[in-house]
């Protein structure tokens, strides 16, 4: 397919943009991205839409350090490690943090095909819809609701609701599927691109418009055209000036 990408700012790329303020380079957006091993979906993605011109870094082990009065936690790369840590600061909670990142998976799982039910044909649908009732446990809990009642333990519970700052709503409203679909994607350590997130966004386009398509900012897009059922173009103000 040949892309149309319109972008309203007066650069493309979204939470890829960077800036520079006396010399160096600030990343507004990506701060580090999970799933990223050679090999995985998502590495294959990426390389694809780059056309194999994005390098990552991978970032320590302990990617994340959660520090609040009386705690000072590394998160581990891997599932086995992560769980095995916090069980060993939190003896008392061992069959919880097991039960936790069971929950984790499942969830994860339920979003997952909630996606896919948006993307298969109708009549795929109700196939999904069931397999995402057999996984559905705690997904639409509040991560709040879920945490207090699995955890007695107020500090542990503050540390793994720590992660809500990935996704911006904070426990008491956000969804326990989205908590998960987090906490599941980085549970293999985090990846950071070579050259700073705006290599994302550049090398995308390259590809794009390698392939005959094109890319205008200072789009504001303010209606898709449809006839008979199929876009057939965009209307949009132009704000690139003269």
């Amino acid at each position: 397919k040949r892309v149309l990408v319109l972008e309203r700012h007066t650069e493309p790329g979204g939470l890829t943009h960077t800036f520079r303020r006396d010399g160096a380079s600030w990343d507004v957006g990506v701060h580090y991205i999970g799933q990223l091993g050679p090999g995985s979906q998502v590495r294959a993605y990426f390389d694809y839409l780059s056309g194999g011109e994005l390098e990552w870094n991978r970032m320590p082990e302990d990617y994340d350090r959660f520090v609040y009065p009386g705690i000072d936690f590394r998160v581990p790369a891997g599932r086995r490690a992560y769980e095995d840590a916090l069980i060993a600061a939190f003896p008392h909670e061992a069959r919880a943090v097991r039960r936790y990142f069971r929950d984790i998976g499942a969830a994860a799982s339920w979003g997952t095909l909630a996606y896919a039910r948006e993307m298969v044909p109708r009549s795929v649908e109700p196939l999904i819809r069931l397999a995402q009732r057999a996984r559905r446990g705690p997904a639409l809990d509040t991560t709040r609701d879920y945490l207090e009642r699995r955890f007695r333990d107020p500090r542990l519970r503050a540390l793994l609701a720590s992660q809500w700052g990935d996704y911006g709503v904070e426990p008491a409203r956000s969804a326990f599927v989205a908590h998960a679909t987090v906490v599941a994607h980085y549970l293999e350590g985090a990846w950071f691109p070579e050259g700073g997130s705006a290599r994302i966004a550049r090398a995308i386009e390259d590809g794009i418009e390698a392939r005959g398509g094109r890319i205008r900012v200072c789009q504001e897009v303010r209606e898709i055209l449809v006839e008979d059922g199929r876009a057939v173009g965009v209307r949009v103000i132009d704000r690139s000036g003269p």
